[in-house]
Formats: structure tokens, sequence, C-alpha cells
């Protein structure tokens, strides 16, 4: 992590329901030690949907990685890096992990990114961690089902990606072409659904996606894409996030729904 900043990983079962207290020393290079407590709320209790982030309060932010803060203009709150610390994958986390599909939507502007190297935006509805070995801190792996515009492919896209520990990453991805434009908001609506079969064991998890203009109609088309074209992601319990990478964007409310799955021959 870029000086002064530091990220720390903690097991759930070391936390306990409720408030919970994390106290730092660290030793400088020069002086005596110093101390510094954080408080922070664990809640395990399951996820009830549907639910809608609003961003209104800061102090309830799930920061994963990067420095964010909230901006508030006619009415509405929105999410963003503070300026000048835009990098690699600015994380949030719209919910706590849990089973089942899920239906996200938001609304998201970019301002401004990175002019000589890659950068993405968007949703990430299915975020299962950092897989690695046990004992490995921080640990190595990622997870997941995205959602973004992502500038290697000048469009919009759907991937799933799964990487165990040190491991070699496995993906499978459907983009289109997509002139986007600075200032203007977009809507995103992203679907990831469990697919079944008539005994209703999972097949696959689906994914698909909508990128429009806001205030313009909702488009029928999908752009579609399934896990197992590439890799099989494990069955389990994933987060819903937003990401930023190497850019400055605004995010809106996001509303997670819940979808049940899908029967398939």
């Amino acid at each position: 992590m870029p000086a002064p900043f530091f990220t720390v990983e903690m097991r759930a079962d070391d936390l306990k329901a409720g408030g919970n207290t994390l106290t730092i020393e660290a030793t400088p290079k020069r002086g005596g030690n110093q101390t510094m407590e954080l408080t922070f709320d664990y809640q395990p209790t399951p996820i009830s949907l549907p639910t809608t982030v609003d961003w209104s309060q800061s102090d309830q932010l799930d920061v994963q990685d990067g420095y964010w803060e909230i901006l508030s203009a006619d009415g509405t709150s929105r999410l963003r890096p503070v300026p000048g610390t835009e990098d690699y994958d600015r994380l949030v986390n719209v919910t706590g992990s849990f089973p089942g599909g899920r239906r996200v939507e938001t609304e998201l502007i970019l301002r401004s990114h990175h002019q000589e190297r890659l950068y993405g935006f968007g949703i990430i509805p299915m975020r299962g961690g950092q897989p690695d070995e046990g004992g490995v801190s921080p640990r190595r792996g990622w997870n997941f089902a995205i959602a973004w515009y992502y500038s290697a492919y000048k469009g919009i896209g759907a991937e799933f990606s799964l990487k165990e520990g040190n491991g070699d990453s496995n993906w499978v991805s459907s983009y289109r072409n997509f002139k986007h434009e600075n200032g203007v908001p977009y809507r995103l609506i992203a679907e990831c659904v469990s697919e079944i079969d008539s005994e209703g064991n999972h097949l696959r998890y689906a994914q698909r996606m909508k990128w429009f203009t806001a205030g313009e109609p909702e488009p029928s088309e999908w752009l579609e894409v399934i896990d197992t074209e590439g890799i099989a992601l494990p069955v389990g319990e994933y987060a819903v996030a937003i990401v930023a990478h190497r850019c400055q964007v605004e995010f809106g409310p996001v509303t997670v729904s819940a979808l049940e799955p899908i029967t398939v021959s």
C-alpha cells in the first residue's frame, strides 16, 4: 500500500457481533511507540433483501481498498474515491456476503481517468474475497463476477474470474463496444443467478448486464456470460461491491434485490 495507508485483514471468527475495538501499536523510526484504537460494528445476521445503500452515512462505509468520500448534490448522496487517491481497484462493499442470485442497480458518472494506463469502473455483483491457503496473509487470490466498463476493450463487459492463492488466474468474459462520455450519468443493471437442473442441483452461474444513459428507456438486450465457459465459481456466499480502477467516478445509490434460481434442461 502507498504510504501512509495500509490494510488489516481479520477472520470472522475473531470478531464479536456488535461493537469491536482494534488496537494498533506502531513504532516510528524516532520516538516511542504510538497506539491508536479504531472501533467498528460487525453484524453477522443474514442480509435482508431488497436493500438500497444511499451512501448518506459515512461511518457505515465498508471500504475494502482506497480512500473514499461522500458528495451531496440535488438531494442525492454519491460516493467517489478522494481526488488524488485514484489507483488500482478501489473497492467498497455494498453488502456483506449472502447466498443466492442477485440483481444490482446503480447510476454512475465518470469524471476523469488515468490517461496512459488501463482503467475501469462498475459493479462487482459477486465478490468472494481472496481465497488462499490457511495462514497466508495478506491473501492473494480472488473470486468474483464483475460488470463494468474497461478501457482495454473500449467497451462494457461482464466477467467471471477465479484465482486460488498464488496460482494462475482463470476467467471468462463477454464485451461489447461502448463509447462513454465523461460527466454523463449512466445506469448499470447487473444480474447474477444460479442455474439449476430439475433436481435442484447447481449447474453454473449466469451473469447478464445492461448499461445505458440515465433518463433514456431501458434497452431490451442483455450482455450475457456463464462461468462454466471459462472456470466454474464455487457455490457459496458472495458480497456486492463497487469498483473504481485508476479513475475518478461517482456512484449513486445502489439497490440489491434477490433472484431465484433458474431451472434449465
